[in-house]
């Protein structure tokens, strides 16, 4: 028969009381104070298996405001442990005597009689987003650095108001009449939103003007420069001439179609910014995509570094834009 080794653990800031239970010889033992250090708890464990290598460990200790951090480190360690709920654990009536190794006694007897039920385990990334989404609520103990962390919280919701009346007020201007269809058949492409889509429209003026897809694209500075003579032909990294502002964008626009999976389902925010577009013009753009993604899987599997072969990427959604603004789309 395997015996089980319950260890309670009472926690604080500064402190670890810890206690083992043999439930078999109905016997506590073990009692010791430590400082609040989880390598130390994992010390202590690590000398009850090496004298009873006969036995089983469980640890456990009460949920509170010291968190989950003593619970993941020693998960890390193989050590098994649960968190029990506060409000589970039964008192002994008429019980007025308390202190930290009497406590820590008490959750061994628990852990060992399975009078308790244990408290749901947030991942990491639960916590992080639970911290983030409290971030208001978060409270110093130092009335300077409560002070700091509010000065900097409210910057950062004034940052975000200014964004959102930014992004709102480019809805509005690609809303007019002079811009929206186009800003529409140009939202229909992965990668290019609202901002990307107006800004290329109010900056480039009449396409028309480019005879070709390749004059658009050195416009923008995304073809590569050239040294060649005689039977010699040498290509170099792309020109960076022209609008440096729109290749920018058209390099995140690349990164942004490249991040989309060329076999799964439409995203939602894609199906709305192509709804109501002519089948064309969304046959078009989902041809773009599909080419994108091949130009960019050769490149890599002939061993073009992913950076450059982001750019060539851009350089033919360049190319697709200028059919799109041209009508060129069949």
């Amino acid at each position: 028969m395997n015996t089980v080794i319950h260890i309670g653990i009472d926690v604080h800031k500064d402190t670890y009381s810890l206690c083992s239970f043999n439930f078999s010889a109905q016997k506590s033992f073990g009692q010791t104070r430590i400082a609040s250090k989880s390598a130390l708890v994992i010390k202590y464990v690590r000398k009850l298996q090496k004298e009873h290598p006969e036995c089983t460990v469980l640890c456990g200790y009460e949920a509170g405001p010291t968190g989950y951090g003593l619970y993941r480190d020693l998960a890390k360690a193989d050590i098994p442990c649960v968190i029990m709920a506060p409000t589970t654990l039964p008192k002994a009536p008429g019980n007025h005597i308390k202190t930290d190794r009497i406590d820590a006694e008490e959750l061994a007897r628990h852990l060992a009689w399975g009078t308790y039920s244990a408290v749901h385990i947030p991942t990491p990334q639960d916590e992080a987003v639970k911290n983030y989404t409290r971030l208001k609520g978060q409270l110093f103990h130092d009335e300077v650095d409560q002070e700091t962390f509010t000065e900097y919280l409210q910057e950062v919701h004034d940052q975000q108001e200014k964004v959102d009346r930014y992004n709102q007020r480019i809805e509005e201007l690609a809303a007019l009449d002079a811009y929206r269809d186009r800003v529409s058949r140009l939202r229909c492409f992965r990668g290019i939103e609202t901002h990307t889509a107006l800004s290329f429209i109010s900056e480039i003026g009449d396409v028309s003007r480019f005879a070709n897809p390749q004059q658009f694209s050195s416009f923008l500075g995304l073809v590569p420069k050239e040294n060649s003579s005689g039977q010699r032909e040498r290509r170099g990294n792309i020109t960076k001439a022209g609008n440096e502002r729109l290749r920018l964008l058209l390099i995140e626009g690349a990164k942004s179609t490249l991040r989309s999976n060329i076999y799964g389902k439409k995203s939602k925010r894609l199906l709305a910014r192509q709804k109501g577009n002519d089948p064309d013009v969304i046959a078009y753009a989902d041809r773009a995509n599909r080419r994108l993604h091949r130009v960019y899987n050769n490149l890599v599997a002939r061993g073009v570094h992913h950076n450059k072969a982001t750019v060539a990427v851009a350089r033919e959604l360049s190319c697709f834009i200028w059919g799109m603004m041209n009508n060129r789309i069949n």
